[in-house]
């Protein structure tokens, strides 16, 4: 069967941070590092007590007063800053 690129995506966050991609890209970005859940009755991960919390240190950090708007980014996902200001 085939194999993921990463092993996990601790590996793939360090893999942006060093190669400088993804949010790094961007004009100014905060790494905010979650925690482990567990799985939800509906058998996915419920994560929302993690997203609220980071939430919360993202506004007590205040990067963001600096910027006009914020993006939320998983470290498994593929983005482009340049394509997102282009449509904004």
């Amino acid at each position: 069967p085939p194999q993921p690129f990463w092993s996990s995506e601790a590996d793939l966050a360090k893999n942006i941070r060093e190669n400088g991609v993804g949010i790094m890209q961007c004009d100014d970005h905060d790494w905010f590092d979650g925690s482990p859940t567990a799985k939800a009755e509906w058998g996915s991960f419920s994560n929302i007590d993690a997203f609220q919390h980071i939430w919360k240190m993202v506004g007590k950090k205040g990067t963001w007063k600096k910027h006009d708007f914020i993006v939320k980014v998983d470290a498994d996902a593929v983005f482009f800053p340049t394509r997102l200001k282009a449509h904004i």
